[in-house]
């Protein structure tokens, strides 16, 4: 069950509200990411970087509306990865300081939505369109 077999707003009203915000916060993510870059391209130190991101959180906010359980631990590998980040600095308050506001904002955004994909009706979604799949 996805986007291309069925109308959007079925697709929509088929999830549960934690799908849902979770996967429209993901999808926030690349648009905060997409505005930044537009309004203050200098702030940008790696482009390539960026669209990467852009890209990632575009794709998770689709994976998780699909149900498409790696979302979970992709989330987790962004946040060890970035923690690693800042204790690699020395100074983590500083480092925390100096990221833009776009990254801090979208690092908790996708905080909020993986929190929300551990919910138990997030997770019995989850289990039941896993077993559908398996089905098939």
């Amino acid at each position: 069950m996805g986007l291309v077999s069925d109308s959007l707003s079925a697709a929509i009203g088929d999830r549960p509200t934690a799908i849902r915000v979770a996967s429209g916060l993901l999808a926030f993510n690349a648009v905060v990411l997409i505005f930044s870059w537009v309004v203050e391209p200098s702030l940008v130190d790696n482009h390539g970087g960026e669209i990467f991101f852009i890209a990632l959180w575009g794709c998770l906010a689709y994976a998780t509306f699909n149900a498409w359980g790696w979302v979970r631990a992709t989330i987790t590998g962004i946040w060890v990865a970035y923690a690693w980040g800042l204790l690699n600095t020395g100074n983590v308050l500083g480092s925390i300081v100096t990221t833009t506001l776009a990254d801090l904002l979208t690092k908790t955004l996708a905080l909020i939505a993986f929190t929300l994909l551990w919910l138990p009706a997030a997770r019995t979604w989850y289990l039941h369109r896993i077993q559908e799949r398996a089905k098939n």
